[in-house]
């Protein structure tokens, strides 16, 4: 999108989309994560909120999603969006688009024109391409779902398609960061239960006595090496969602200062025609 320096009418556009992503340039599949800003919605949501599920006024939701679609240029994608339930299912798509959202955490296609759109406000969004294959995913990969193997799951999705976990690329999008995300001590014997090695992925707070600082991105990552994933091949955006309160909804920053509920951003990748 070209936008001409100065042009103040249209600033919001430009910052509909958050820049500088690190997802390889890959022919014919493009990926983008949305920002806050650029919408229409007001309060807690303000501006871009695109979860319909939150309390919004449903017909500010829609200009956004429309907005957001045509700023994309590609009148003919048909998003997929998810009803998200921090679950483990990875849904399959080889035929028409559904009609409604799916119940699942995941999406797998291989078809174009198909936008697949996962919803966050604190949750790890992870966008899969197998380039070889054309298969593609998204997945929503909070903490629960993360430790219960949604993005094993995805991968075995795109695996029933022709994708091979070794050639995979996995973007990490904006998530809540582990300076930000302090967790208690019986979250933290969840993951020591696991696995003692998990120790690596939580810091003691700075704040309270048996508190801990959990790194959600850097668990996920591990999990996807340990799925196959090759090491060069997973990128991390490195945005928090806590922290950059302008451009990203965060649910935690809301409940924090008595703002919820809040609106959720979207991360999305589709294969063009």
């Amino acid at each position: 999108m070209i936008i001409k320096r100065g042009d103040q009418r249209n600033q919001k556009v430009m910052n509909m989309f958050l820049n500088d992503l690190p997802f390889p340039a890959i022919p014919s599949i493009s990926t983008f994560c949305s920002s806050r800003q650029g919408g229409i919605s007001r309060g807690n949501y303000a501006d871009l909120n695109l979860g319909d599920h939150v309390g919004d006024d449903p017909n500010a939701v829609m200009e956004n999603r429309q907005r957001l679609q045509q700023q994309l240029h590609r009148p003919q994608l048909n998003t997929v969006y998810l009803q998200q339930v921090h679950g483990t299912t990875a849904t399959l798509i080889t035929d028409a688009p559904p009609k409604f959202p799916p119940q699942a955490d995941a999406v797998v296609t291989q078809q174009a024109d198909l936008l697949l759109a996962i919803m966050t406000a604190d949750c790890l969004p992870v966008l899969f391409a197998h380039p070889q294959s054309g298969v593609i995913a998204a997945a929503h990969a909070g903490w629960r779902g993360a430790r219960d193997g949604i993005l094993e799951n995805t991968l075995a999705g795109m695996q029933r398609l022709g994708a091979v976990p070794q050639e995979t690329i996995a973007m990490l999008g904006p998530c809540i960061r582990q300076p930000h995300y302090e967790v208690d001590g019986a979250f933290y014997a969840q993951f020591m239960t696991d696995d003692g090695d998990n120790t690596v992925f939580f810091q003691p707070s700075p704040h309270h006595t048996e508190r801990w600082m959990f790194d959600l991105p850097g668990y996920a990552k591990w999990r996807l090496l340990r799925a196959g994933v090759a090491l060069p091949n997973v990128y991390d955006c490195e945005r928090c969602t806590y922290q950059e309160e302008t451009l990203l909804f965060s649910h935690r920053r809301a409940t924090h200062r008595g703002h919820i509920p809040c609106g959720r951003q979207i991360s999305g990748i589709y294969r063009r025609s």
